[in-house]
């Protein structure tokens, strides 16, 4: 990971105009978070950034979703199979009532129960750039799955509970 964060630190390097940045298993934690995000605030080069299978938790998601509130490039983040519960959907889905550029969002894996779930159907009632919802393998029952789809209707894209 150190030698990514060098690559990523470094606006004269070549490597600048990287649009997918795959960060997946890299065991990152939330303080990697903290360095990562000061990096995607400003980043305009970046479309897809994935973060699957690491450590990151709520204060991580948290943390992120700052981040992208300032970034306007990232149409794709996956963030599956790390330890997000409620307290970090719930930030997530408050960045999507304000985010038009992200379309494609997977949070599978993660820790989310129907708190989080009532957070995402509340956020998809305004946000409309999303078509891509991955949330299956959390702890959502099957009456918030039912609202999620519900709420998701018929826009153009998938979601997978």
């Amino acid at each position: 990971y150190d030698s990514k964060v060098k690559i990523l630190k470094d606006p004269d390097d070549p490597n600048k105009s990287i649009v997918c940045l795959n960060l997946n298993e890299e065991k990152l934690g939330d303080k990697d978070v903290v360095t990562f995000s000061n990096i995607l605030k400003s980043n305009e080069t970046w479309t897809e950034v994935n973060l699957k299978k690491n450590n990151i938790t709520n204060s991580g998601a948290r943390i992120i979703s700052t981040a992208l509130s300032l970034n306007k490039t990232c149409t794709s983040l996956n963030l599956g199979w790390n330890a997000i519960g409620n307290d970090g959907a719930e930030a997530i889905a408050d960045l999507l009532k304000r985010n038009n550029t992200l379309e494609g969002l997977a949070l599978h894996g993660n820790l989310i129960g129907n708190d989080g779930a009532k957070a995402f159907a509340d956020a998809l009632k305004k946000n409309k750039s999303l078509i891509l919802l991955r949330m299956e393998n959390n702890n959502i029952s099957e009456d918030f799955k039912v609202v999620l789809k519900n709420v998701w209707g018929e826009r153009r894209g998938q979601m997978y509970l």
